[in-house]
């Protein structure tokens, strides 16, 4: 069984642009960029909760239209 994954060969530019493609088609509201030398991963990413020292917590939606 094979475990290759889609592959896409683009310089950083082209990334840059199917990642904004990818952030609106999905309605994310942003994305992480992960380290990497030869190939990067780049993950999209909705509402984001944040847990606070006291235990409180807020989430932050933002609104891309």
């Amino acid at each position: 069984m094979s475990t290759a994954q889609p592959e896409l060969d683009a310089d950083a530019q082209a990334a840059s642009t199917l990642v904004a493609l990818a952030v609106r088609v999905t309605r994310a509201t942003g994305y992480y960029k992960g380290p990497g030398s030869r190939s990067s991963v780049i993950i999209t990413f909705g509402p984001v909760t944040l847990t606070h020292a006291d235990g409180s917590v807020s989430t932050v939606n933002i609104d891309i239209n």
